[in-house]
């Protein structure tokens, strides 16, 4: 999991809260088809199996309208090994409280990087 710059801006525009038709999209780091042509071609596998190997295969970055593309432009990497931060179902996440903050908290980061970077 992972954000763009653009969208980590496109956040702190608004307030950290996501609002549909914002702008905001996931990006897949890989097909979405390919990850289900290859359960489809795999042995039956239990529930954990299944949601494990679903888990590790489709990947995702949070992203600005516009670069949800093929190639995904580089992007701030976020841990988030228990799946508890951005919660998804088939069509969108979840955003909380734990994902303004982390964000809130990534752009301050970001912003301070860029600041040096002029700085120098």
């Amino acid at each position: 999991m992972g954000i763009t710059e653009a969208a980590l801006r496109k956040f702190a525009q608004l307030n950290y809260r996501y609002k549909s038709k914002q702008g905001l999209k996931r990006a897949h780091l890989r097909p979405r088809i390919a990850t289900v042509r290859e359960l489809l071609r795999r042995p039956p596998m239990s529930q954990s199996e299944f949601c494990a190997y679903w888990a590790t295969h489709d990947q995702v970055v949070l992203c600005a309208e516009g670069e949800n593309k093929v190639t995904v432009p580089p992007f701030i990497k976020i841990e988030n090994e228990q799946g508890a931060l951005f919660p998804t179902t088939p069509i969108k996440w979840r955003h909380g409280q734990n994902e303004r903050e982390l964000l809130r908290t990534l752009f301050q980061k970001l912003a301070a990087t860029t600041q040096h970077d002029h700085d120098n």
